[in-house]
């Protein structure tokens, strides 16, 4: 397998067969033809005679990417060969517009944007992955088989019962060619004793540490504490183990040493774990090393994070004395201007917008304003941010440039926070922008997701022309009949992204479509009176402004100001 940057899932994507009308020769790519997607393609066989795909249907096809003619990945752990479902774009001219356009025996080329299949698809920095904006992946792709999602599901049903019969018959062929006369348990783990240990039995909640190796039943081994150099522990009951073991060490005693056959319902299921494949049985030599009470794991839970405080203090002090930063806040933020102008600070209700890169104290990156956009608002005195982070903007003017070292307490604490560990201390590089009044700080917003808005619809070349209240409709399927009127009940099927490809809900991966009345409140402006536009079947996009959406309210993901797009489906119209 050939792989760069970013790794491709080998899950079960959908697609969908809207695309849009094939059109003309391009000269960007000799000897392709564009949609009005913006897909290009090249068909080297069409087999006319077979119908396309329809939506639900499971396609299997051979897929090769390239990039600048390099093979860029290659799916080699399945052969070439992915099955995909069909079902809604993620963005205009995609993959899933490419697949809809091809019949099974097929064979076809196609190009398509890098950047958007990095950063919608996988959310990705495309930059950071090593993309540049004009790049395009080349996919070649054959049509292997095209069925409904009925005749699918039966092949894989049909698929786990022979697995699950050959599975079954491997292991009793190996309990009877190693000549294995123990009375296996009531789920079928056969237990042999190997040494026997003179302690106790632990119970549920307790720690055990263990050590282990692991085999396939034709002797393969395939993991082992030992070649790790280091114990196993968890604590039973609470799902860190397989079934078998939470079945297993309650039996043992400490120090007992076990070979457990464990069947694959006892294992890892029909789960693929790497060199563990679905429906292996397995066998384990296990020894129970150690057993730890639930009050002795808290006295040690204690231990630790006492110790880790200490050394959190410890780097902390370290730290602002090897750099010289000496100054500091009564409540221990420490800081060092680079750039320090004399001008007004922040008053609460002003909005300090600036630009920050952040770190952890001997640690990894956290982050920086950049990938936010070209900077960061943030509205002073409502806690909204670390509170270190909130106290050194404060001490700022604009145009001033400054380190703050914020110590754990000024940040997130004693407890873990994401991948932050517990008593992290923090550094925050700010670089203050600009100082806004609320009204000078709203007017910015706006104006800002007016621009935002524009080059939306200039960078996806939507031609449709605004509607008085702002509203861009763009009809991507025609409908039938009447369009529905205020008072009646809708049946629509959507998907809502942020300008930047970004899905935040989306009706169609829920697989239910959802009803509301038109015309009472119970949905966005945009959608009031855009789904007034559209008719039953239809298929349309609907760019919303800000105002016509949820204005300076942050809602869910959804932060304030955000414009939206809604890809829209009228299923029924009551």
């Amino acid at each position: 397998m050939k792989r760069k940057c970013f790794s491709f899932a080998l899950l079960c994507v959908a697609f969908v067969t809207l695309f849009a009308s094939c059109g003309q020769k391009d000269q960007r790519f000799p000897g392709y033809k564009k949609t009005s997607d913006g897909l290009y393609y090249r068909f080297y066989n069409q087999n006319k005679a077979n119908a396309l795909p329809e939506k639900t249907n499971f396609l299997k096809m051979s897929v090769l990417c390239y990039l600048d003619d390099s093979l860029y990945y290659d799916w080699a752990e399945t052969q070439g060969i992915i099955h995909l479902q069909l079902a809604e774009p993620r963005f205009k001219g995609d993959l899933h517009t490419a697949v809809a356009m091809m019949r099974e025996g097929d064979s076809a080329s196609f190009y398509i944007k890098a950047d958007s299949i990095a950063s919608i698809y996988y959310s990705q920095d495309p930059v950071a992955v090593g993309l540049k904006a004009d790049d395009y992946f080349r996919y070649e792709i054959k049509m292997l088989e095209v069925k409904t999602a009925e005749e699918f599901q039966a092949e894989i049903d049909q698929m786990k019962v022979d697995m699950q019969n050959e599975s079954k018959e491997a292991l009793a062929a190996y309990i009877a060619d190693n000549n294995i006369d123990v009375t296996p348990t009531e789920s079928g783990i056969y237990i042999i004793p190997i040494s026997n240990g003179k302690g106790r039995c632990p119970e549920q909640g307790e720690k055990v540490d263990v050590n282990y190796e692991v085999y396939l039943l034709d002797g393969t081994k395939v993991g082992s504490s030992y070649d790790q150099n280091e114990k196993f522990s968890f604590v039973l009951g609470e799902g860190y183990a397989i079934p078998g073991w939470e079945e297993v060490l309650p039996m043992m005693h400490q120090g007992d040493k076990v070979r457990a056959i464990i069947p694959y319902e006892m294992a890892y299921g029909e789960h693929n774990m790497g060199n563990v494949k679905p429906y292996s049985n397995l066998v384990y030599d296990i020894e129970l090393l150690n057993i730890m009470t639930k009050d002795e794991q808290l006295r040690q839970a204690e231990r630790e994070m006492k110790d880790l405080k200490a050394k959190s203090e410890k780097d902390f002090a370290q730290y602002v004395k090897e750099n010289k930063i000496v100054n500091h806040t009564e409540s221990g933020l420490y800081y060092n201007f680079e750039v320090d102008n004399e001008g007004t600070t922040p008053t609460v209700g002003s909005t300090a917008r600036v630009k920050f890169e952040a770190k952890i104290m001997g640690g990894n990156e956290l982050g920086s304003s950049d990938k936010l956009g070209e900077y960061y608002d943030i509205v002073y005195g409502q806690g909204t941010v670390l509170k270190g982070l909130e106290e050194g903007i404060g001490l700022m003017s604009a145009g001033d440039k400054a380190r703050f070292v914020l110590p754990y307490n000024l940040a997130y604490g004693e407890n873990p926070y994401g991948l932050i560990p517990a008593y992290s201390n923090l550094i925050f590089d700010v670089v203050m922008l600009d100082i806004l009044s609320p009204e000078d700080a709203n007017q910015s917003r706006v104006e800002r997701a007016h621009q935002e808005f524009d080059k939306y619809l200039t960078d996806n070349k939507i031609k449709s022309k605004k509607r008085d209240s702002g509203l861009v409709y763009v009809c991507n399927k025609k409908g039938s009949g009447e369009c529905p009127t205020a008072g009646q009940t809708v049946t629509v099927h959507y998907t809502g992204k942020l300008m930047d490809g970004r899905v935040f809900d989306s009706s169609v991966e829920r697989g239910e479509p959802i009803d509301f009345v038109l015309g009472e409140g119970r949905v966005i402006k945009g959608w009031d009176e855009g789904v007034a536009l559209m008719k039953k079947g239809e298929k349309a996009t609907l760019v919303i402004p800000f105002d016509m959406a949820y204005g300076s309210r942050q809602t869910g993901p959804i932060p304030p100001y955000s414009n939206l797009v809604f890809d829209i489906e009228i299923i029924d119209i009551k």
